[in-house]
């Protein structure tokens, strides 16, 4: 293995930042999504607990 190959602590700080950033990415993007189908989906239980 050459020294070309291994990482050095920069690197590895530098992929462990872009990773918590991406993460940090996902968590907001999941959120959007999640609260209007927690919502939507007590409503639809609602609306069929009441047709019952």
């Amino acid at each position: 293995m050459s020294s070309a190959e291994l990482a050095t602590k920069a690197d590895i700080k530098e992929a462990e930042i872009r990773l918590e950033s991406k993460i940090d990415s996902a968590k907001t993007e999941l959120l959007k999504w999640l609260a209007p189908m927690l919502f939507g989906q007590a409503a639809l239980i609602a609306g069929l607990v009441k047709l019952l």
